[in-house]
Order: C-alpha cells, then structure tokens, then sequence
C-alpha cells in the first residue's frame, strides 16, 4: 500500500478511515438478537474489498474511497439485521400464542 500511495497523509487517512467499514458489522452483532458470522463477514468482506480497489485504482479519491465501502457494509449488514428481526418477533408471537393456548 505505501507504494501505491507516496502521500503519508492519504495512506494515514486511508488506513483510520477504512476502520469506519467495521461499524456495520459491530452495529450487526450488538444489535441483533442472533448475530450471524456469515453477514458479518460478507459486510466486511465486501466493504473492504471495494475500499481496496477504489483506493488503489482511484489516486485522486484515496481520501474518500471509505465513503462507497461504508455504503456497501451497511446496504449488506441492514438487510440481515432487519430479517433476525422480523424472525426474533415471529418467535416470540409464536411463543405467547403457544402459551395462551395451553394455559386454557
């Protein structure tokens, strides 16, 4: 990497700012009821890869190529969180209809 970026300061933005693609994924495993490994790695796996190419490919962006990695960790991240969700509150319908039924 500090090849592909002689400015110290792009490489040292670069690198603090790639840590804001892992706020999805910690997001995804604070909040959710049954945190899945497998969206939590396809967050991060997806959101970084498209910060490295964009930070390679793009000289100009290097500053900014966080931004569209950060994007694509959430747009991946939400959905699961979301369907955990709906699955948790299903359950736990489930579950108090079952026990009205036996209670009578």
């Amino acid at each position: 990497m500090v090849m592909l970026a002689p400015d110290t300061v792009d490489l040292i933005v670069g690198g603090f700012s790639s840590l804001a693609i892992l706020a999805p994924s910690i997001a995804f495993v604070v909040f959710s009821t049954k945190p899945s490994a497998r969206a939590s790695c396809l967050s991060l796996g997806l959101g970084y890869a498209l910060f490295v190419y964009l930070f390679v490919s793009q000289p100009l962006l290097q500053k900014y190529a966080f931004i569209p990695g950060v994007i694509v960790a959430c747009l991946t991240a939400i959905p699961s969180l979301l369907m955990n969700a709906m699955s948790g509150r299903q359950a736990s319908n489930t579950e108090a209809a079952e026990s009205t039924h036996t209670a009578k």
